[in-house]
């Protein structure tokens, strides 16, 4: 190589290098810009999204608290708890007749209900024998009234106004139209009179197999139901009303359920009843999944809002269950970290069992705010902005997360 074309091949050299290395600069700052970007408005959206879902919730929280107080003072629900329990402890229980009471119920506790209980709960042995085995003579009569001898099938118990003429039947077939009414213009699950002195439940809507059971001394006396008729009675306030978190509830097949009750008061100002609600679940549930239209939000194709308990587990459904339930059913058992699997599939709803315990749950529960960048459920990156819900004595983790891979899509391709 002559010495003109070295000198001119070092002059080129010269020229690019820098040109390079700054071209390279400014690409990478280019890109970090482009990315800070992305990551702050992706920022700003869940957080905005986040605080919205919490004002909803907490004012969703609000109203059921609100109906449950106003219906304490309504009236008609005062006489009808007055009567229905009178009644309820006024009927007698022929000895005779138990026998065979007890036989057809026991037919409908392993036909009906162990049937669809297994049918919810795969892989599980439970048996309702032991909380048969457990009514009093009280309770096998009316279970064998308005339960066995029902003429409606499993589920539709509520649909019986009476179940023959003694007061008690009266009484029920005037006041159950109002309570039915407004459990299904609210959408709850079941509402429950419970008599404040003996602790039987001597009402409720859809008279499932905790319906005329005592909830202090009874099969059920150490339920999610029962610790809310205590809380009450331990706090008899006007005006005041107890919600007890999510938890697995035998008598609804073990699924999660959470109660809101408050006090009926005596013309002495005595509690006499405790009326309790137990909670629907898709009114949260529609909230926090914005009716099942996450874009809308500005969440794309992979964002999604969810609660979790104290105990680790959903209070909303998974967006990744409902819209491709056997990719997201692989993916927990994948994971190797989720037991309920089996029960998740039976029930396509994951609310009270699928664990999430991820760097976000753990700071939210603790009762901290923030934004963070971590693996979740899936174990796939996500951008969180959470955050803690408390309300009575429990505080509930609110996410809204979004996975990393879409929000900086836009600077990927760049």
């Amino acid at each position: 190589m002559t010495i003109k074309k070295k000198l001119l091949l070092q002059a080129l050299l010269l020229a690019i290098i820098p040109t390079l290395i700054t071209a390279v600069i400014i690409t990478y700052q280019a890109n970090s810009a482009t990315f800070a970007a992305l990551e702050n408005k992706t920022k700003s959206q869940l957080t905005s999204l986040r605080e919205l879902k919490k004002a909803q919730i907490d004012a969703y929280l609000g109203t059921i608290e609100q109906q449950v107080l106003s219906m304490t003072h309504d009236v008609a629900v005062k006489q009808s708890a007055q009567l229905l329990t009178t009644a309820f402890h006024e009927t007698e229980v022929l000895d005779s007749t138990l026998q065979s009471k007890k036989a057809a119920l026991s037919a409908y506790y392993q036909n009906e209900f162990d049937a669809t209980f297994q049918q919810k709960n795969p892989g599980e042995n439970n048996s309702s024998y032991s909380q048969l085995n457990a009514l009093d003579d009280k309770g096998l009569h009316f279970q064998y009234q308005y339960i066995a001898q029902n003429q409606f099938p499993l589920g539709n118990k509520n649909k019986l106004n009476s179940a023959g003429n003694t007061p008690y039947d009266i009484h029920h077939e005037k006041f159950h139209g109002m309570y039915a009414d407004f459990l299904e213009r609210f959408g709850y699950y079941d509402i429950f009179v419970v008599d404040a002195k003996s602790g039987y439940i001597v009402y409720s809507v859809f008279k499932e197999i905790d319906y005329a059971t005592s909830l202090k001394s009874g099969p059920f006396a150490n339920s999610n139901l029962a610790k809310t008729f205590n809380k009450v009675l331990n706090n008899p306030v006007k005006n005041y009303a107890h919600l007890v978190d999510f938890d697995s509830y035998f008598p609804s097949y073990n699924q999660a359920a959470s109660f809101i009750g408050a006090p009926i008061f005596s013309d002495n100002n005595t509690v006499e009843s405790v009326l309790v609600f137990q909670m629907p679940i898709d009114g949260i549930n529609s909230i926090m999944v914005n009716n099942q239209d996450w874009e809308k939000v500005g969440l794309g194709t992979s964002g999604e809002t969810y609660l979790v308990g104290a105990d680790k587990k959903l209070r909303s459904e998974s967006r990744f269950l409902i819209e491709d339930k056997a990719n997201y059913i692989e993916a927990l058992i994948a994971s190797k970290s989720q037991p309920n699997v089996q029960q998740i599939n039976a029930n396509n709803s994951a609310l009270g069992l699928q664990y999430v315990n991820t760097t976000g749950v753990e700071q939210a529960l603790a009762g901290k705010s923030g934004f963070l960048t971590f693996p979740d459920y899936r174990n796939v990156d996500v951008l969180s902005a959470f955050t803690p819900i408390t309300y009575g004595e429990f505080t509930w983790a609110l996410m809204a997360e979004m996975d990393v891979e879409e929000a900086f899509a836009d600077a990927a391709a760049l």
